[in-house]
């Protein structure tokens, strides 16, 4: 299951038995707390309205590394990861990255989890749009170099894989489906040195024309 999927089933839980579940458990901290807030902010993301997902997902903040053991098939610090994709879509990279880069810094928890590894696909993204593309492209490639051995047809990868020969090529624009309706979003952005992707086997730098 891929993190838009897992997105597009916490979406579709909000049923008269999942109302009458939250009701059933008024103390209950997790569901309360982690659980319904996720939910909830991703119902708004799936209707294109990320500041109703942030304002959602608030319950959550203090919450957002719990790991619930009663469901322990979900991902956890999956909070930030929904809070992150809402900042994407509001076009604030450095509140995006900041949401990323949570999943990140505790490995312990993410494990191989799918939105562990697509966190460093959406920090890239959110790094390009705040204008940093050497930190971008770095991201881009300890991404490409985790999926190495992925399924080349999977659309995530290869979109991946576009995203970053348009950046090593001076393209600067994050495609806009990806984050926002709007298709005329655009940020100017100078060149930089930076790594090739993949590795040469010298390991030396070259810089973009």
């Amino acid at each position: 299951m891929t993190a838009d999927e897992l997105l597009h089933r916490l979406s579709q839980l909000i049923t008269p038995a999942e109302v009458a579940f939250a009701r059933s458990f008024p103390r209950n901290t997790v569901v309360q707390k982690y659980y319904l807030p996720t939910i909830y902010g991703a119902i708004s993301l799936q209707k294109h309205d990320p500041a109703g997902a942030i304002e959602a997902l608030r319950p959550a903040e203090r919450y957002d590394f719990v790991l619930p053991e009663v469901w322990p098939n979900e991902p956890p610090v999956y909070p930030s990861y929904v809070r992150g994709l809402s900042y994407l879509q509001l076009h604030d990279g450095r509140l995006a990255a900041a949401e990323f880069q949570k999943l990140l810094d505790h490995p312990g928890l993410v494990g191989r989890t799918v939105t562990g590894a697509l966190a460093r696909l959406q920090l890239a993204r959110a790094q390009q749009m705040a204008g940093d593309t050497a930190a971008a492209l770095g991201s881009y490639e300890e991404f490409l170099t985790l999926w190495q051995d992925a399924d080349p047809e999977l659309p995530i990868y290869q979109a991946a894989r576009a995203e970053y020969a348009r950046l090593k090529k001076g393209a600067i624009r994050v495609p806009p489906d990806l984050v926002s309706p709007s298709p005329s979003w655009r940020r100017p952005l100078a060149p930089r040195r930076c790594r090739t992707w993949p590795p040469a086997s010298n390991d030396r730098q070259m810089t973009d024309k």
